[in-house]
């Protein structure tokens, strides 16, 4: 099967990149393509730099290879091979260089408000061809179609590749592409391209909310993304919606005018959403507690392979939610919020105003997976787990515990016993031997198992690497993680691509913690991580997973030079036995009669009989070695078995579908069964779900689907 190359493969991994950055959040002269863009028009951006996406979807896939999704993949993604099929290296910026393409400017996807059509937006490619000959050769060099281009005039021209079409252009300096998605809207298209072309609006380098967005970003980049609401605003007008989405569209317009995240090729991932002073106002007094963060290092397990840390601005934090709605939203909503607090005392016997008395807002959670027991139950990871809150008055923390435990006692029958730890007065629930602690100490609210409170209270614990220190600071969010620490649990927990998960969380670093985290400043809320690593290893993740699976996520532009993806792994194949499963047992339920009036014994549809379909399958989606999708057609499943369990598949798929039933009454059971060849070389994956009638004469399904060769 053949592989997206090129441009192709570089477009799925911005798209995976751009989704990294905004989980990691880690002046626009660090993106040179905003130039080439209109601040007006702009819906929305990506872009990579090539030769880095190359090297994180190798190293991924050198640490995880079950990512691949079939077992071609890593050989098709050694460096020898890939520089075989392309005929270039794409890990240096000469391999890219000798098929006309400068890499140092990156490649970026666009979605502007003018590309928009009843089948939605497709996104333009932006690069700078340095060599027009050379790249049209390589082009035919990685995907075995001869390239031809035309002149359309005006400074359009199209490019026919195989069975792919785009259009052509140059845009302040840059060679714009855009795939035209069918034949029946090319015009509609072309006149939209060209006018992205030749459109003189203000550059998005130099809008005031990209520059803020982009302010502490530094060239070179290794990717990039970015939102900007000028340019949803003009979308939004475009689209003719209802008034109802006009009015929250523009609501949120005017307070949020922008997003952007970034990677460094060297330093720490970051982002900005930026924010209206009204925004940043309202996300104050949902995020910033009134009072300082107390230090929580202390109390966190010093083997802490992930911690959580939290800021929540309890005294202000409905005032901030109702800020944020939209004008249009009902009154009851509002009104709801407050209401909520009103009815607290009588949900958990204490009042809004005793809850804010107490705590201060700020809170955290760490995770030692040196405890952690086991992966099956839930108690594997009790004794792993300590809670911490910051107390906002320590006498109203104390009365509040009391109150607490008092109302478990008298209103819930809990077993609860005063404990003091060191001079840290608290409560015990639950038995002695079991149960979870919460204590007092200083400014902080211990909770966990006895065991673990007792370590944090008397000072054997502690996390004290830099990276941790962040934890103590007035973040508004921050989550950290140790792969050193996490090490030993992978390796316990025997999974195989354990070694792999630790080498990717680690990334580039030295070792040691990293902490990705958010804080409000003075024009939003930003985003920064920290650890030492260059590509982070979730980065290089997601953009392996993205050569093989994300290409819908930029729509058609993810396949400027691919030919056809197999489909993912199983995709929706255990959705579609779950709707056989539950077509039988309706029909199953359903009591039937014959045509004298009998009640006829309950069975499962096609009893003793396996009935499969679509029955030309195989020779419909593998022909001359080559996946291709099964066309949806409503003939494939009109045999009645199919009719009774009401399954029918309204898009292109490639699995063939079984039924199994036999037997009757509390006998009856059933298989539902899918097998497919994505591979076309005769090894067929299986997916199965299995139903039969239990003891109580009800129908009782397998919860999980078994997998038989899913690669295949």
């Amino acid at each position: 099967m053949k592989k997206p190359v090129v441009i192709g493969v570089v477009g799925t991994a911005v798209a995976a990149t751009a989704v990294f950055v905004w989980s990691r959040m880690g002046g626009g002269g660090a993106v040179p393509a905003a130039a080439a863009l209109d601040a007006e028009t702009t819906v929305g951006a990506i872009g990579v730099d090539p030769v880095s996406a190359w090297r994180a979807a190798r190293s991924v896939l050198e640490a995880l290879p079950t990512l691949a999704v079939d077992k071609t993949e890593l050989a098709l993604l050694s460096p020898a091979a890939v520089q075989a099929r392309l005929g270039f290296d794409p890990e240096t910026t000469e391999g890219w260089a000798s098929v006309g393409l400068d890499a140092a400017l990156g490649v970026t996807f666009a979605l502007d408000a003018r590309a928009f059509g009843a089948a939605g937006g497709v996104p333009i490619a932006l690069v700078r061809i340095t060599d027009r000959a050379k790249f049209l050769a390589g082009l035919e060099k990685a995907t075995g179609e001869k390239p031809t281009l035309t002149e359309l005039g005006a400074g359009l021209s199209r490019l026919n590749l195989g069975n792919d079409v785009f259009f052509w252009g140059e845009r302040r300096g840059l060679t714009a592409l855009g795939l035209v998605t069918t034949a029946a809207d090319a015009e509609r298209q072309q006149a939209q391209f060209k006018a992205f072309l030749t459109a003189e609006g203000s550059p998005l380098s130099r809008d005031d909310a990209w520059q803020a967005a982009f302010r502490e970003a530094r060239a070179p980049l290794s990717s990039w993304f970015f939102l900007g609401a000028k340019g949803g605003e003009a979308l939004e007008k475009s689209l003719d919606l209802p008034a109802e989405v006009d009015v929250v569209a523009e609501h949120y317009v005017k307070l949020f005018p922008a997003f952007a995240s970034w990677n460094w090729v060297v330093g720490e991932p970051g982002g900005m959403l930026v924010t209206s002073p009204d925004a940043l106002r309202a996300l104050e007094q949902i995020m910033r507690p009134r009072k300082a963060p107390p230090r929580f290092t202390p109390f966190l397990p010093a083997s802490a392979g992930v911690a959580f840390r939290w800021s929540v601005n309890l005294v202000d934090l409905t005032s901030g939610i109702a800020a944020l709605l939209p004008p249009n939203v009902p009154p009851q909503v509002r009104m709801g919020m407050e209401m909520g607090k009103a009815l607290l005392p009588m949900q958990v016997g204490v009042s809004w105003g005793e809850l804010t008395d107490a705590l201060s807002g700020h809170f955290a959670v760490g995770v030692d997976p040196t405890r952690v027991k086991g992966l099956r139950e839930t108690d594997d990871y009790a004794g792993a787990v300590v809670a911490l809150a910051g107390v906002q008055v320590p006498e109203r923390a104390d009365a509040l515990l009391l109150k607490l435990s008092n109302a478990g006692k008298d209103k819930l029958g809990l077993e609860i016993a005063a404990v003091d730890i060191a001079g840290a007065k608290g409560y015990h629930v639950g038995p002695a031997d079991g149960g979870v602690t919460v204590v007092r100490k200083d400014d902080v609210l211990v909770a966990g198992v006895h065991e673990a409170v007792d370590s944090a209270v008397r000072g054997t614990a502690g996390l004290r690497d830099a990276a941790a220190a962040r934890l103590d600071e007035d973040v508004a969010f921050a989550f950290y993680w140790n792969p050193s620490a996490l090490g030993p649990f992978l390796a316990r927990a025997e999974l195989p691509q354990g070694p792999g998960i630790e080498r990717l969380l680690r990334g580039n670093g030295a070792g040691g913690g990293q902490v990705l985290e958010s804080r409000l400043v003075s024009n939003g809320l930003r985003f920064s991580g920290a650890g030492g690593a260059e590509v982070g290893g979730a980065t290089t993740a997601l953009a392996t997973m993205a050569l093989f699976g994300v290409q819908a996520f930029i729509g058609g532009a993810t396949r400027l030079v691919e030919a056809p993806v197999p489909a993912p792994v199983g995709g929706g194949v255990s959705a579609d036995l779950d709707r056989m499963a539950d077509g039988a047992v309706a029909w199953f339920d359903e009591q039937k009669i014959d045509q004298s009036g009998n009640i006829l014994a309950r069975r499962f549809p096609g009893a003793g009989a396996t009935l499969s379909a679509p029955e030309d399958w195989h020779a419909r989606v593998c022909v001359d070695g080559v996946s291709r999708d099964y066309p949806a057609d409503p003939e494939a499943f009109s045999h009645p078995v199919f009719q009774a369990l009401k399954f029918q598949k309204a898009e292109p798929f490639r699995y063939q579908y079984q039924f199994v039933s036999a037997g009757e009454g509390s006998a009856a059971r059933f298989t539902a069964r899918a097998i497919g060849d994505l591979d076309c070389d005769g090894v067929y994956s299986t997916f199965e779900k299995t139903g039969r009638v239990g003891s109580d004469g009800e129908v009782v399904v397998d919860a999980m689907v078994t997998e038989k060769d899913p690669a295949e």
